[in-house]
């Protein structure tokens, strides 16, 4: 039940007030004096509170700052019968939502009232989301690696530069560009990210860009574009490695020029948004193949970041695992669980291809599978042998241009061994040329071991 407080020196306001609120199935207090109600909000919460601005002992414009100090998120609804816009506008910016003329209109007073219920319900919905945002996007770590990039991001985030941040798939790049627009002055804007590996080519344009009605078969309405959606905030192009060569220059020519020009539009449109891109392909590379633009590099290369992948920071294992697991249960019927030291140290001598994409994953799997309120050396040991086996079942838990890499790998890895590791005869098993394989060994990191 909603809890209302009405403070007015008048008897019979109060009592009308309380009478009519109380049918609407609100919890009424009432009180006379600017006193009673700052006593009355320091003892208990109320979601709103219907304030008289003449009172005799204390002006109602004035305690509504006392108010907000004490019980900043309840909602203020001011009352006066020598209402004036002046006053009217400094209740508004000392933090009351809204005021009523008197002689009150009872049915203004219950809209008045319900909207501002609704705003409150409003803004605590929306702070319980921002926690969990903040938590999500949360960076995780105290290795010398998490904290050079975190000192990198304090650095460029105040300047509105472009950013690209490289790293393996896996290592947490988008919240490295959610961390730099939270720490930039575009933080209250739109963070938008753009997967473009996960978009079929041929809607990238359209998604980025958005489009007009009839701009094509099926453009049945007017569609908003990413970069649009993303105005006077930033936008994360994630995995802009993968994006076409096309769309490559329509995005060189919004950095160049300011403006978008959606699908079927003759129209261009202003928009200012920050550009941070991200890869886990070595871009220099792809300039060189033919497959990046090098202008749109040279763009986007401003200030370069690099993410350390999880085999190099080893000492953050722990504390993840730690994350995870709270993660994890607090989201789900999953009782109380805790990994064992011993379980934490085999996960500390594991490389992690994934990297911390992967350690979440088996992390997961371990706490749904595993009975008990402990995971133990061997359960982790059993599961990481399965992974490292390539099975399936360890594919499948895996984004799909993860499990595509690692199972190349692994396939690559298993015909050089049957060939002792002979690159020739593997090359000619697998029907590429050579110096083909020898470039996704490079790629994919495979080497003979001791």
């Amino acid at each position: 039940m909603k809890k209302i407080l009405v403070v007015d020196d008048e008897r019979n306001i109060q009592n009308i007030l309380k009478e009519v609120l109380t049918d609407e199935g609100y919890s009424v207090t009432t009180t006379g004096t600017g006193k009673g109600c700052i006593g009355a909000v320091s003892k208990e919460f109320y979601d709103a509170i219907i304030l008289d601005v003449k009172l005799p002992d204390i002006d109602g414009i004035s305690i509504i700052k006392n108010i907000k100090e004490v019980s900043g998120e309840s909602e203020i609804v001011v009352i006066s019968g020598h209402a004036t816009i002046e006053m009217a506008v400094e209740a508004i910016k000392r933090g009351a939502y809204d005021f009523i003329k008197k002689p009150l209109s009872l049915e203004k007073v219950r809209i008045v009232l319900r909207h501002a219920l609704e705003m409150h319900s409003f803004r605590k919905e929306k702070q319980n989301w921002d926690k969990e945002i903040e938590e999500r996007y949360r960076m995780v770590g105290d290795s010398n690696g998490v904290r050079e990039v975190k000192v990198l991001i304090e650095k460029v985030a105040p300047l509105d530069s472009k950013v690209l941040i490289m790293g393996e798939s896996g290592v947490g790049k988008e919240l490295v560009a959610y961390a730099i627009h939270k720490k930039s002055n575009r933080k209250n804007a739109p963070f938008i990210k753009v997967n473009c590996a996960a978009i079929p080519t041929e809607l990238v344009e359209s998604e980025l860009f958005g489009y007009e009605k009839g701009a094509f078969t099926g453009a049945v309405g007017k569609k908003i574009g990413k970069f649009e959606s993303a105005d006077k905030g930033s936008i994360l192009l994630d995995e802009i490695g993968d994006m076409d060569l096309a769309t490559q220059s329509k995005v060189l020519r919004l950095i160049e020029t300011g403006e978008v020009i959606p699908l079927g539009s003759a129209k261009s449109l202003s928009i200012d948004v920050r550009i941070i891109a991200s890869t886990n392909r070595n871009i220099e590379d792809e300039v060189k193949k033919g497959n990046f633009r090098e202008d749109l590099f040279f763009r986007l290369n401003v200030f370069p970041l690099k993410v350390p992948p999880l085999r190099e920071r080893k000492n953050d294992v722990p504390l993840l695992v730690n994350y995870f697991v709270n993660d994890v249960v607090s989201k789900s019927a999953i009782g109380h669980k805790e990994f064992s030291k011993e379980a934490v140290n085999v996960l500390m001598n594991y490389d992690f291809p994934g990297n911390v994409r992967e350690l979440r994953n088996i992390v997961e799997r371990l706490l749904i599978l595993k009975e008990g309120e402990e995971i133990k050396e061997g359960d982790v040991k059993s599961l990481l042998t399965d992974i490292g086996s390539g099975k399936e079942t360890s594919l499948l838990h895996q984004p799909y241009r993860d499990a595509k890499r690692n199972f190349e790998k692994l396939y690559i890895e298993e015909k050089l061994k049957e060939n002792d590791w002979n690159v020739s005869k593997t090359a000619k098993e697998l029907g590429i040329e050579r110096p083909n394989l020898y470039r996704k060994m490079r790629e994919l990191k495979i080497g003979q071991k001791e």
